[in-house]
């Protein structure tokens, strides 16, 4: 009787251990999905904001231009 409870027991335990494999694999994958979703994001972000501000800087120049041709005058 004793025995045959354990072997029910091990199986119980193998079969939960195969499952939460499964179900942390799973997650796992998932998080590494989104996480490369968010850092494609953030780079096309990035990218987006290197160029608003070599155009802020480009004004900015060409703004100090304007500004330094006023002043001698």
């Amino acid at each position: 009787m004793f025995l045959k409870l354990l072997r029910k027991q091990q199986r119980e335990l193998e079969l939960l251990k195969k499952k939460h494999g499964k179900e942390k694999s799973v997650i796992l994958k998932q998080h590494c999905t989104v996480i490369d979703r968010m850092m494609a994001s953030h780079d096309r972000d990035k990218q987006g904001h290197e160029k608003i501000l070599e155009k802020a800087i480009k004004k900015k120049g060409d703004w100090v231009k304007l500004s330094n041709g006023h002043s001698r005058l």
